[in-house]
């Protein structure tokens, strides 16, 4: 059975959203579908994985970085393209940081 996560992301709220916290012990993540719902113009898109055990330094890993998107299209990621990462208490969580004008919907399948 697949889980699926929505998320809509507004970057006018917030510019970093979280999309899996470190703790949830998620598996791999099979896909993730990030769409940009505004009508007129690009989105630009940074998704990563970050640490922030206690007590150490953050630890930041880029899977897409400051990638264009253009109005009212669609990006697929799915297999080797989305890299495994432990997703323990003591792990990494997934995140994705936009512009401030920008709007998407972020379906992940685990």
């Amino acid at each position: 059975m697949s889980l699926v996560k929505y998320h809509n992301v507004d970057g006018s709220t917030s510019t970093i959203k979280e999309l899996i916290s470190p703790g949830r012990n998620i598996g791999n993540v099979s896909s993730i579908i990030i769409c940009n719902t505004n009508a007129s113009s690009s989105a630009t898109v940074t998704l990563y994985i970050e640490s922030n055990i206690s007590g150490q330094s953050s630890q930041r890993f880029n899977i897409l970085k400051s990638l264009e998107i253009i109005s009212k299209s669609t990006l697929f990621l799915e297999g080797s393209d989305i890299p495994s990462f432990n997703n323990s208490e003591s792990g990494y969580g997934l995140y994705i940081e936009v512009g401030g004008s920008d709007t998407l919907d972020v379906l992940i399948t685990v």
